[in-house]
């Protein structure tokens, strides 16, 4: 009985073993292939955080010398750009990306992963992926605008010779992969659709703003809207693959062939700050004139229709929405609200704060001018 019991022992010694010791040279090698840019030994207690989730989240994040004037949030964490460079932190705080360059029109945009940063005005897009790793895609034409969309594919609006703008689509690999270039009206921006095949582009004409939408496979237009009188600031393509349109004056929605569906019209204020297309809804901040104090926020859902407004006597400083929440940074404080504006918690806020950025896991970062503090 004891021989069978060792032997059946010795015959799971024989199979468990060999096997633990495949899984961790597998897990090494990935560790390794993963880090492949940067074998060092920082880098790969980075990747192990990553997968393991060990440590606590980081409560604050020191710039340094740089002053960032743009956000943007990448892995739970924070991307900032400057005058004089860009930094990128993890959620636990550990300087991930840390870039010297000098650009005057600082601009950071990013899909929750994968970042981008750019000078307005400049030639080189930067671009940072999930592991800290940079690439750069340099312009031969200075670039007006760029966006990512959520597969981590760029679009780039740059400026042309006897042209009015042209449009540049990178892929994931960030290879050129379409172009098409804008003789009828001047290139403001462009967004590109999650299924990178339909590409919208916003074009300034004489009349007010044009918003294009092509195809990757052609230059030829396959829906205009045009919007006399205003200007697009932003586009996004909506969960029922519908196009909607912000402007200076209101919230559209239109189908893929260019037919009008919904309009929230929102003209009698100035519109201050807005965030697209955040799981399924949109959120604008708006002020009246300046002789009344009032602001107010208000919610859409990607068909075009109110989800709530809520007017309020306090200033607005910023906006940032992330997931299901909205984080508003007032004068006197910050606020988080549910997409219904429903309040959710609220913080006195005494660091001078300009700016916030709304996660998706509902954490809160408001920005100063030397740090990001993290809240609950």
């Amino acid at each position: 009985m004891d021989k069978k019991r060792s032997a059946k022992k010795f015959t799971l010694s024989r199979i468990i073993i060999p096997t633990a010791a495949f899984i961790v040279i597998v897990g090494v090698l990935v560790l390794v292939a993963v880090n492949l840019k940067n074998p060092s030994t920082d880098a790969f207690g980075k990747t192990l955080k990553s997968w393991f989730g060990i440590g606590s989240r980081a409560e604050t994040f020191e710039y340094g010398k740089k002053e960032p004037t743009a956000f943007a949030v990448v892995n739970d964490g924070i991307a900032a750009a400057s005058k004089t460079g860009f930094i990128i932190f993890d959620k636990w705080g550990d300087k991930v990306v840390d870039k010297d360059v000098v650009m005057e029109r600082p601009v950071v945009v990013s899909n929750g992963s994968v970042s981008g940063f750019y000078d307005c005005g400049g030639y080189t897009l930067f671009i940072a992926g999930d592991n800290g790793n940079i690439e750069s895609y340099v312009s031969d034409k200075k670039l007006v605008s760029v966006s990512v969309n959520k597969e981590g594919w760029f679009t780039l609006c740059t400026e042309e010779e006897n042209y009015k703008g042209s449009v540049t689509v990178l892929n994931d690999k960030h290879n050129a992969v379409y172009k098409f270039y804008s003789g009828d009206g001047y290139i403001l921006s462009a967004e590109l659709s999650d299924d990178c095949r339909m590409l919208l582009a916003v074009k300034l004409t004489p009349t007010g703003t044009d918003v294009v939408e092509y195809s990757l496979d052609s230059e030829e237009e396959q829906a205009r809207i045009s919007l006399s009188s205003q200007v697009a600031v932003g586009c996004e393509y909506g969960g029922y693959g519908d196009i909607s349109i912000l402007t200076d004056e209101a919230f559209y929605v239109y189908d893929n062939d260019g037919n009008p569906k919904e309009c929230y019209d929102f003209s009698e204020y100035d519109l201050d700050g807005f965030s697209l297309e955040d799981d399924g809804y949109s959120v604008i901040s708006c002020g009246a004139s300046l002789a009344d104090a009032r602001s107010y926020l208000a919610t859409l859902d990607d068909t075009g229709n109110l989800i709530a407004k809520q007017e309020t006597a306090k200033t607005i400083v910023d906006i940032s929405a992330g997931g299901q929440y909205i984080a508003v940074l007032y004068t006197d404080g910050l606020t988080v609200y549910d997409k219904n504006l429903r309040e959710q918690k609220t913080y006195e806020i005494t660091n001078g704060a300009d700016a916030v950025v709304m996660c998706d896991d509902g954490t809160v970062m408001v920005t100063s001018e030397y740090s990001a503090q993290v809240l609950g």
